[in-house]
C-alpha cells in the first residue's frame, strides 16, 4: 500500500507536466495562428490599398467617381473591422479567464494556508 501511495504523487506530477506541455503547445499554435492572421491581413491591406491608389488616380483624371474610390476601400475597412471585433471578443474572453484563474489561485493559496494550519495543529497534538 505504501508503494501505491508513493506512485500517486509521481503520477500527479507527470499529469501536471503533460498539461503544462499541452499548454505550451497551444500557446505556440496561438502565436503562429495570430502571426499568420496579421500577415495575411497586411497582404490583403496592401492589395486593397494598391487598388484604391489606382482608383484614386482614375478619379483624378475623371474616369471614376468618388463613390467608386470609396467602394474600392470598403472591403479593407470591413476586414479590419471584423478582425478588430474578433480580437476584442477573444481578449474579453481572455480577461474573464484570467480573472477566474486569479480567483482559483487565491482559493488554492487559502486552502494551502488552511492545510498548513491543520498540519501544524496535528503536529502540536
Amino acid at each position: 500500500m505504501t508503494g501505491n501511495t508513493a506512485a500517486r504523487p509521481g503520477n500527479a506530477w507527470n499529469a501536471i507536466e503533460r498539461e503544462r506541455e499541452i499548454d505550451r503547445m497551444i500557446r505556440r499554435i496561438c502565436v503562429v495562428a495570430w502571426s499568420i492572421t496579421f500577415a495575411a491581413t497586411a497582404c490583403y491591406a496592401l492589395v486593397v490599398v494598391l487598388q484604391a491608389v489606382q482608383s484614386y488616380r482614375l478619379y483624378r483624371v475623371r474616369v471614376l467617381t468618388g463613390e467608386a474610390v470609396w467602394a474600392s476601400v470598403t472591403p479593407l475597412i470591413l476586414a479590419l473591422g471584423g478582425l478588430a471585433l474578433l480580437v476584442a471578443a477573444l481578449s474579453t474572453v481572455g480577461v474573464f479567464l484570467r480573472f477566474r484563474t486569479a480567483a482559483l489561485g487565491e482559493i488554492q493559496q487559502r486552502l494551502e494556508a488552511l492545510e498548513a494550519m491543520l498540519s501544524a495543529r496535528n503536529d502540536a497534538e
